[in-house]
C-alpha cells in the first residue's frame, strides 16, 4: 500500500505545471489519472510506476517517462530520501 505524499514544492514554467515531490520508501501517489500528459523525472532515489499492472522503475540515470493522459497509474518511492518531479503538459 501506498502512503500519499503531499506536494513539497509546485510552480508554472513555460506553460507546464511542475511538483516536487520528496518521500520515504512506501510513499507516493496512488493509483489515479489525469487529462494532461505526464512526464516524471528522479532526481534521488528509486521509483516504482505501474501502468497496466506493469512495473517500470526509475532512478536517476533513467530518462524522463511518459504517461499518456487518462491513463490510470501510481508512483511508489523504493527509498529512503526519493525526490521526484511531475510535469505536466496539454
Amino acid at each position: 500500500m501506498i502512503k500519499e505524499v503531499d506536494i513539497f514544492h509546485s510552480f508554472n514554467l513555460n506553460n507546464k505545471n511542475f511538483f516536487i515531490y520528496k518521500c520515504n520508501k512506501n510513499e507516493g501517489l496512488p493509483e489515479h489519472k489525469h487529462q494532461e500528459k505526464q512526464y516524471v523525472d528522479v532526481q534521488e532515489g528509486k521509483i516504482l510506476i505501474k501502468i497496466n499492472n506493469e512495473d517500470n522503475i526509475l532512478d536517476k540515470n533513467s530518462k524522463t517517462f511518459c504517461i499518456q493522459s487518462n491513463v490510470p497509474h501510481s508512483i511508489q518511492s523504493l527509498e529512503d530520501k526519493t525526490t521526484f518531479f511531475n510535469i505536466f503538459s496539454k
